[in-house]
């Protein structure tokens, strides 16, 4: 049963790489992508979902593999690791210096810039877009303190508490691209996948006084606008 399954799935992958070898693509794209990402391992401990905006700039060549650079933003606004747990009295409460209680608010905000590779496998003048890449991730907390009633958190003193955590990792995605006016833009539809090892940059807060390197993990459904920027004409070459 495993044998047979294998020898349909390769066969599958080498037609489907077969037909592709029949509609090469030449240009360069600016993909422009909206993401919602479910957080996964040490990272769910800290946030609830994000979005994600993500700029990509491609070269897809006539083999039909895509080469890539991008870069990306998170934001979200559900933090669920209370960072400000160490000023809170007994009750849970935040006192500014006015001896007022204070209402503070958690934003997560992050970054990211990558390199990677898709293959395009053509189906029917469409394509199945398999990738794989490698980026650097940033995340922290972002303190919002409308009454400017707690001296911890204002200007540079709120970076000790803002749980800034950075590190490298992979990506893989598995997108379908439906195209239209005549191959020159389409969208892109899919899911894209995240596993990250980081490491914690503010641990002299931390109970342990140590570096805590984390294990973070993204799980996105993933949404793009592909707009080629510059088509070669048949027969062009790139000369390195």
């Amino acid at each position: 049963m495993q044998y047979k399954l294998l020898s349909l799935l390769t066969f599958l992958f080498f037609s489907f790489w077969l037909l592709g070898q029949n509609e090469p693509m030449h240009n360069f794209n600016l993909q422009t992508s909206f993401l919602i990402e479910i957080p996964g391992a040490d990272l769910a401990d800290r946030y609830g979902a994000n979005n994600k905006f993500e700029f990509k700039l491609e070269y897809a060549s006539p083999s039909l593999l895509a080469y890539y650079i991008k870069a990306g933003l998170r934001i979200n606004q559900n933090v669920r690791e209370d960072v400000l747990a160490s000023l809170r009295t007994s009750d849970g409460f935040l006192i500014g210096v006015n001896g007022f209680y204070a209402d503070v608010f958690g934003r997560q905000r992050g970054y990211d810039i990558g390199i990677g590779i898709d293959k395009l496998i053509s189906i029917k003048k469409q394509y199945l877009r398999i990738g794989l890449g490698t980026s650097y991730i940033t995340h922290f907390v972002k303190l919002v303190d409308d009454s400017q009633s707690i001296p911890q958190i204002i200007g540079d003193s709120g970076h000790y508490f803002d749980r800034f955590t950075s590190g490298f990792g992979l990506e893989e995605n598995i997108q379908y691209q439906y195209n239209y006016n005549n191959n020159r833009a389409g969208f892109i539809f899919g899911f894209q996948f995240g596993q990250f090892f980081t490491k914690e940059h503010r641990y002299k807060l931390l109970p342990t006084g140590t570096p805590e390197r984390r294990i973070d993990l993204f799980f996105g459904i993933k949404a793009t606008y592909l707009m080629p920027i510059y088509t070669f004409e048949k027969g062009q070459t790139i000369y390195y």
